[in-house]
């Protein structure tokens, strides 16, 4: 019997980290209000997305808090929300 794993993160924590990463190659020569421009944008995408995790009827699970992605079985997901 095979069994069910889901991965947890948090989303929005793990695209900040991935941002972060790859930011330096991103602005590289940007002016000023380039980077103000760049930034707001960035925000404005991470708040979107924000809302589509918190609000969206979608099989998003979204594991506020956790620092690594893991994988995760149904029991630990039951034990993680509270359902036993």
């Amino acid at each position: 019997m095979s069994e069910l794993y889901f991965v947890g993160a948090d989303i929005i924590v793990e695209t900040k980290n991935l941002l972060n990463l790859t930011s330096v190659v991103c602005t590289d020569g940007m002016d000023e209000n380039e980077l103000k421009a760049y930034y707001m944008g960035v925000e404005n995408t991470l708040s979107a997305l924000k809302a589509i995790v918190e609000e969206s009827e979608l099989p998003v699970i979204n594991m506020t808090g956790m620092e690594i992605q893991t994988e995760l079985s149904i029991e630990d997901l039951e034990e993680y929300y509270g359902f036993m």
